[in-house]
């Protein structure tokens, strides 16, 4: 994504910002630059007429004011506007967050300014993390081993609730998104868990066919129950052919997340309640 395409995904006509001009050089004003240029050449690095410069990045903060440049995004969207922008950058429909999608474009505004990736996209992957874990927003933007991977993740942890008594099995099965511009090619789902927890996996490693960007693959698990009342949480990673985690930045995504409980006991609780 270049600075053009970030301009035309993020602007919106309002009092304060009357114009694309204006709309630039507020923008630069929020990541605590103080920048010095004419009406046109804001208008020309809106355009894309103008490329953004070495010689702008390097007047700019880095990191940039990322506080700053999400109240100035803030001010230009509506549930309605950031459904049509993140319909374009190919989030896939979900309720809108807008402090979470204004903090996503900001990590994409950062790269864009001083990693000079015009290609590369975080968009997705900040989203979907901050949504799953506001915390992460903490770290800043997404990091990804190969440059223009992504993924999204249907019922992340955040929408799980699964629920096991002691010694049972359940099952979990991920449908993941390949959002980005790599073919995945012998990668695997690994669990990271330590042997002791309260909910085993049937298997450890789980092969991932070849996704094409754009395309789903469906995995699934069996857990086994231990007799450990707990919200067990199982960590997955997605790694490569060299054993190295795919998307290090992106910490709970794959995780899975089961309240263990002791049946007997409700129902003994249960039945004081009613007697």
């Amino acid at each position: 994504m270049k600075f053009s395409d970030f301009c035309k995904l993020t602007y919106k006509r309002s009092t304060s910002i009357p114009n694309q001009k204006v709309f630039v050089e507020k923008l630069f004003k929020s990541t605590g630059a103080s920048l010095q240029y004419s009406p046109d050449y804001y208008q020309k690095l809106f355009n894309g007429g103008k490329a953004l410069s070495p010689d702008i990045s390097e007047q700019i903060p880095n990191p940039i004011q990322h506080e700053n440049v999400e109240q100035f995004l803030m001010q230009l969207f509506d549930v309605a506007h950031a459904s049509e922008a993140m319909d374009k950058v190919g989030i896939p429909k979900s309720e809108v967050n807008l402090q979470v999608w204004v903090a996503a474009l900001t990590d994409q505004l950062q790269i864009i300014i001083h990693q000079n990736e015009d290609e590369r996209e975080t968009i997705i992957a900040s989203y979907q993390a901050y949504l799953n874990n506001p915390e992460e927003r903490d770290v800043r933007y997404i990091r990804t081993l190969y440059r223009n991977d992504g993924l999204w993740v249907e019922n992340p942890p955040i929408e799980q609730n699964y629920q096991v008594a002691f010694y049972k099995k359940i099952t979990h099965t991920w449908v993941i998104h390949n959002m980005g511009k790599v073919t995945w090619k012998d990668r695997c789902l690994k669990c990271m868990d330590e042997e002791d927890v309260s909910i085993r996996p049937s298997k450890r490693v789980i092969p991932i066919q070849t996704v094409e960007p754009n395309k789903i693959v469906k995995l699934s698990v069996d857990f086994d129950s231990r007799g450990k009342e707990n919200k067990a949480i199982s960590v997955w990673k997605m790694m490569d052919a060299n054993n190295q985690d795919c998307f290090p930045g992106d910490t709970n995504v794959l995780n899975v997340v089961i309240d263990v409980v002791n049946t007997q006991l409700l129902e003994v609780q249960s039945g004081r309640q009613h007697s």
